[in-house]
């Protein structure tokens, strides 16, 4: 990196981040209780909102200025060292040698002002969430130097007789990226986040509009109603759909010798480093609609630094869209050690009239008001009732495990269906249970964790296993060597 003797601050445009920060993580959780209350509130406390609202807006511009000021950095002998803190100084120094990568992403605002943040990660850093350090806007220029520097220091330190590894890069196509997101189950969360704002919209709607539409939705026949719905519908999987093309576009992947580099994003673009040695486990999911097409998606179990853990997921996404028949080659490539294998061991028969319990007992408690207060209805409850049976019934012909010397491979199915491949000593912990009803059949239930993103141990279960298959695991795991 380059030698500088005198403290640099973050470009100014740090203030904005610095000040949405604030809003997203103090203003919306209090001015979002005041709005609750809203038709409850009198005149008085309305200014007291608005009064609220402007004293929060300086205090955060002022909050925010003081943290772009007192932020510094310098670069020398070696070292990275930053100071900040408002009113208690912190001082941080990062040795050159200690750093495993440089996240680089570049948001609108960024790009705007031709700026990158940097996300510096450590190879003795812990297992939180949080990077090293993080430079929120410092000169694109710079931060690409600083990623190649890094780079070229690494190349440096390789052994001269080593031999130089081939760099291997997969792009997705744009009609696979567009599959991708029209199929993802992100439509489901999107959809929900979309009903919970709107249960709350309500209540800012003038009472006479509100009945007015109410009333009029009411006598709309229920072949209108349908169809309002399922254009609805079509408009928030084509939202959904755009977002996730927007968010992934330009998808590749790299394997280089400091690990995988991963970069995406069309609005904001993303660069991240994944040192291969962080890497915990290593799923394939196939969500209902994509396995039936054909195709599945590559997850990593990542312990240690950020990554997309913000984005509010406990895994690293490998690659967006393969078909089922790339997947074996697409590992073999940037992550051989990590080949799934044919399932040799399943359930016994005993096992499934339990996974149809635990599906269809939800259903048919929502099945008693509703046959009381909507009886007319209740021809809703035999679709729901053999949705359920199926989900029950692959639920359970997808669940088994492969023991592959120090490998195991374990599937399961929730909706989608997730084969997981994970090595014995990445095994944090291996917890075997069962109760009354098991006991009576002779099952058992395994959950085995790793380490994943924040420190935040991911599970994989195998329920309702034969009592002699749980116990192969377990042996298997207790007699590692250490």
């Amino acid at each position: 990196m380059k030698r500088m003797s005198k403290p640099n601050r973050l470009h100014k445009a740090a203030i904005l981040f610095n000040f949405v920060k604030l809003v997203k993580e103090v203003f919306f959780g209090t001015i979002i209780g005041f709005l609750a209350t809203f038709k409850n509130i009198d005149l008085g406390g309305f200014w007291f909102i608005l009064l609220y609202v402007s004293l929060f807006i300086i205090g955060a511009a002022i909050i925010s200025t003081l943290q772009w000021y007192r932020f510094t950095y310098v670069v020398e002998q070696d070292q990275l060292k930053i100071e900040s803190g408002i009113f208690i100084k912190k001082k941080r120094t990062i040795s050159f040698n200690r750093i495993q990568a440089i996240d680089v992403s570049e948001g609108i605002v960024h790009r705007v002002f031709k700026l990158a943040k940097v996300e510096v990660q450590t190879a003795g850093g812990d297992v939180t969430s949080k990077a090293e350090a993080v430079l929120s806007a410092i000169s694109r220029e710079k931060a690409y130097e600083w990623k190649e520097l890094l780079q070229v220091k690494k190349e440096i330190e390789q052994e001269l007789d080593e031999e130089p590894k081939e760099e291997i890069v997969k792009t997705i196509s744009t009609p696979r990226l567009l599959l991708a997101a029209s199929t993802t189950n992100g439509f489901g969360v999107f959809l929900s986040i979309v009903a919970l704002v709107g249960s709350q919209f309500g209540q800012f709607i003038p009472n006479p509009i509100y009945e007015a539409v109410y009333g009029w939705m009411l006598n709309l026949s229920v072949p209108v109603l349908i169809i309002f719905s399922v254009i609805g519908a079509l408009f928030l999987w084509g939202t959904a759909t755009l977002g996730i093309w927007i968010k992934y576009s330009f998808f590749t992947i790299r394997k280089a010798d400091d690990g995988l580099q991963l970069s995406h994003g069309l609005l904001e673009k993303k660069h991240l480093t994944l040192s291969t040695n962080r890497i915990q486990a290593i799923s394939v999911r196939e969500d209902l609609l994509r396995q039936w097409l054909g195709y599945a998606t590559v997850h990593a179990e990542v312990v240690g630094g950020r990554l997309d853990a913000k984005d509010g997921g406990t895994s690293v996404l490998l690659f967006p869209l393969l078909k089922k028949t790339e997947v074996e080659s697409f590992l073999e490539q940037f992550v051989p050690d990590y080949q799934p294998e044919v399932l040799q061991h399943v359930l016994p028969k005993r096992s499934r009239k339990r996974y149809l319990f635990r599906v269809l007992f939800p259903v048919v408690l929502a099945a008693i008001p509703i046959l009381y207060f909507l009886p007319t209805y209740s021809w809703i409850l035999i679709i729901l009732l053999v949705l359920a049976s199926l989900l029950g019934v692959f639920q359970y012909k997808d669940s088994g495990y492969t023991l592959a010397g120090d490998k195991l491979i374990l599937s399961s199915r929730r909706i989608s269906k997730s084969t997981v491949v994970m090595f014995r000593k990445r095994i944090q912990s291996l917890t075997i249970s069962d109760h009354y009803l098991q006991q009576r059949e002779s099952l058992k239930t395994l959950k085995c964790s790793v380490a994943a993103i924040g420190g935040v141990g991911k599970t994989f279960a195998y329920k309702d296993g034969d009592e002699d298959q749980i116990q192969e695991l377990f042996s298997w795991y207790s007699f590692q060597e250490k």
